[in-house]
């Protein structure tokens, strides 16, 4: 019988294709990148299933479309109920991790944008028949990627298995605003990391002018890639070498 396959899945968030030197960007420098293009296959079509980021990353788990899995926008977590890959590889014995970004629930913490508003002179039914499906996706099940549960407890570790994955390390969030395992173990090496981090304590540079961009303080040694990049190693490092991992 063959040897299962190993697998190593990346995924860059919020990264155009004309953003990457291998599809033509004379600017931006993606070395790295370029380089898995060159020895790989690069596509020159590629369509998602829904261009926003829950939708998307939901059907990448269990490949089927928004209007299935129910997650039709961002704010809507993935239900437990459903089936993922990551799920039947482990179940064929495959060592699973989810390293980095996850975002298949809320992470930030916020409170719903849309709220329910009683009608003047229209009765309100109970909480329980509210919505269309009796089952919401709340509580604590959907509470693993809230960054809120690291700021009240710094040794906070997602549940697992958490859709299949044995091993979770969360870095959630974008630029040098990431949250989750990431920020505490950012604290440990930096205990002032806050006073480097975001856009008013920002390098100043008037080449930025994009109201999401800004030069960072952070160092490369302590950006959430190079913490993503070591953690992954140190699980490669820690596998069975005679089972196959994800």
């Amino acid at each position: 019988m063959a040897q299962a396959p190993n697998y190593l899945f990346i995924i860059t968030d919020q990264h155009r294709a004309d953003h990457l030197g291998c599809y033509g960007n004379k600017i931006v420098k993606t070395p790295n990148i370029d380089s898995i293009a060159n020895l790989g296959t690069r596509f020159e079509k590629f369509y998602v299933a829904n261009p926003i980021c829950m939708c998307n990353r939901a059907s990448i788990m269990t490949g089927r479309m928004p209007s299935l899995h129910g997650v039709r926008h961002n704010g809507i977590p993935l239900s437990k109920d459903s089936t993922t890959f990551v799920e039947l590889l482990k179940w064929k014995g495959y060592q699973t991790a989810l390293i980095g970004k996850s975002h298949i629930q809320n992470m930030t913490g916020l409170p719903a944008s849309i709220k329910h508003e009683p009608v003047a002179g229209l009765v309100q039914p109970p909480k329980n028949l509210r919505e269309a499906n009796k089952r919401q996706r709340t509580g604590e099940p959907y509470e693993q990627e809230n960054r809120r549960q690291w700021e009240k407890d710094e040794t906070f570790r997602t549940k697992t298995p958490f859709y299949g994955f044995d091993h979770v390390k969360i870095a959630n969030d974008h630029a040098d605003l990431v949250t989750g395992d990431y920020y505490v173990w950012l604290k440990n090496q930096c205990p002032d990391a806050d006073l480097l981090r975001g856009q008013e304590n920002a390098i100043p540079d008037d080449r930025y002018d994009a109201p999401q961009a800004w030069r960072t303080r952070i160092p490369e040694e302590l950006y959430s890639t190079t913490y993503i990049a070591a953690e992954c190693e140190d699980f490669l490092e820690a596998c069975d070498k005679d089972t196959p991992f994800f």
